[in-house]
């Protein structure tokens, strides 16, 4: 899969929607929103997170310089949902660290404070200092409280965690670069902090 996420990467960039700024094939937008359909209709636990973890591969395999390293990673006390190899020569993708991790969450309800903290901790122990959260609800709590209080928190100790939720998502799938959407996810927690 990771092939042919490659594959379809390196096509010819056709801008969709007229929108600006780097534009992705519509052929990647269109397996994009398909994989996002997938996802969406999914029934049971593990077939929503398996359509997460694929839809997370497929947008870090059209980001130039990142190979996913590891799917499913069990460790002693936590599970990481995708490792990523970050080969990027970009500036700004040389600044957020080698590895990165991506963690899923097709859920029906924001993903909350505790699950941020444990994604904080395992940034903490595997000395990771980026992250990208795709939660299909995105995080509970306004800016400056609960989940998102955890991500400040997280960002004053140097680790920064970009949550992709659906309409950044379905953004993504009507042409908007996967790789424009999280350097604005990031600079916006930048003028947050």
């Amino acid at each position: 899969m990771l092939k042919q996420c490659n594959i379809l990467a390196n096509l010819q960039s056709v801008p969709v929607s007229g929108e600006e700024g780097r534009a992705w094939n519509t052929t990647i937008c269109r397996i994009f929103k398909a994989f996002l359909e997938k996802a969406d209709s999914a029934s049971s636990n593990n077939e929503k997170k398996l359509t997460y973890e694929y839809l997370a591969i497929f947008l870090i395999g059209a980001i130039e310089g990142f190979t996913v390293i590891g799917h499913d990673e069990r460790g002693p006390a936590e599970e990481v949902d995708l490792w990523v190899a970050n080969e990027s020569t970009s500036n700004f993708w040389q600044r957020i660290g080698n590895p990165f991790i991506v963690e899923c969450k097709n859920w029906g309800k924001p993903v909350g404070v505790q699950e941020i903290r444990n994604l904080n901790t395992v940034m903490d122990n595997k000395n990771i200092q980026f992250a990208i959260l795709l939660s299909k609800n995105g995080i509970t709590g306004d800016v400056g409280r609960e989940a998102t209080s955890e991500i400040s928190n997280a960002f004053k100790k140097g680790r920064y965690i970009m949550v992709l939720d659906q309409a950044d998502l379905l953004e993504i799938a009507n042409g908007v670069h996967p790789e424009e959407k999280i350097q604005a996810k990031y600079y916006a927690l930048h003028k947050r902090a």
